[in-house]
């Protein structure tokens, strides 16, 4: 698959979804893409790729400034923010602008089970924890992104409003995690998202991630001595 990439003349799309490729088989591709001119989209999706593979591809994709490729499908995977970062150098050094699908990004790398999907040793962040991440890497406010949505000043958007918003400003959320997003905030279902609640939902958020964090010290900190203490049993005998 990497060498018919390299040497594609006519593709502009190309789906290889789904078909177990591992972050060896992305770093290869990644060599392919850099090189490759013609290329409009990749769908590699649903793979068991890691942060590493990802990396791999957009790195090639930002190397190589004669390339046609705008959207790059990383659906169902989740990553570290850096594979954010670079897509993100990639869609402002191109006029015609790049578009990144990810399943999210993770605390920590994740590990991939072909029956469960993406997996994680720590808690996997939040649609809006992505969104205020997202906010402050690029130095502005959640207010200043929700007065782009609320044309009229109302302090009020509808549910469409808001999710075209998020779409129109590159926001590296799936359609599953905005769908998740806007459900989460509109809170009395009334189809609407008022300011109010993007603050409360925000609020929420950094509650339940420092709860996470106060409860996986102590684990660690259990693991940790079990290992000591194993060690120390070892040595004795």
């Amino acid at each position: 698959m990497a060498h018919a990439i390299r040497q594609n003349y006519c593709l502009s799309e190309v789906d290889i979804s789904q078909n177990r490729i591992y972050d060896i088989g992305a770093i290869k591709i990644a060599k392919a893409l850099e090189a490759n001119e013609n290329l409009n989209t990749l769908r590699i999706g649903h793979n068991p790729l890691s942060t590493v593979g990802a990396i791999s591809l957009v790195g090639a994709i930002r190397k190589n400034e004669t390339s046609a490729l705008h959207t790059l499908d990383l659906s169902a995977i989740h990553v570290l923010k850096d594979v954010v970062i670079i897509a993100r150098d990639v869609h402002e050094q191109r006029a015609a602008g790049f578009r990144i699908i990810i399943g999210g990004v993770v605390i920590s790398d994740s590990f991939y089970d072909n029956n469960k999907g993406p997996m994680k040793g720590k808690e996997m962040v939040s649609p809006i924890s992505i969104l205020r991440w997202y906010i402050s890497n690029n130095k502005f406010r959640l207010i200043d992104l929700f007065k782009q949505f609320d044309k009229d000043g109302s302090w009020s958007v509808s549910r469409e409003e808001f999710t075209e918003g998020l779409k129109a400003a590159n926001i590296p959320l799936n359609e599953k995690q905005v769908e998740q997003l806007v459900t989460s905030l509109d809170k009395d279902g009334d189809g609407e998202v008022d300011w109010s609640e993007i603050i409360k939902g925000d609020k929420e958020d950094r509650m339940r991630q420092r709860d996470f964090s106060t409860t996986e010290k102590p684990e660690k900190q259990a693991k940790q001595q079990s290992k000591k203490d194993a060690a120390t049993s070892t040595q004795v005998v």
